[in-house]
């Protein structure tokens, strides 16, 4: 559905709303939202000094608004830590993508 184009112009407005303090999607694969259940992304967010990315499935029928292609940063649940139930992270430093 996306060509390699749309994805690198997708992560790169990620990647500018993060470096600046915003949480972010990176999409890893989508298919035509019309005729799809589901997104699959990276969901980043910044926290202190650190963006801390988790794998994340967009169901698409649980989304509180349409899902839009041009902003889906809006569909980003807030951070939260679970100490009793650890979640997956991956965790970098920002100073690691802004030199770059």
């Amino acid at each position: 559905y996306w060509s390699m184009d749309q994805y690198i112009a997708q992560w790169e407005a990620a990647k500018k709303l993060a470096i600046a303090g915003t949480p972010s999607l990176f999409i890893t694969s989508i298919t035509k939202p019309s005729s799809t259940n589901f997104i699959r992304c990276w969901v980043c967010y910044p926290v202190g000094t650190e963006l801390i990315f988790r794998e994340q499935i967009l169901f698409l029928d649980q989304l509180s608004e349409p899902f839009n292609e041009g902003n889906p940063h809006v569909h980003i649940e807030p951070y939260e830590c679970e100490d009793d139930e650890p979640v997956s992270e991956w965790r970098i430093a920002i100073s690691s993508v802004t030199d770059r």
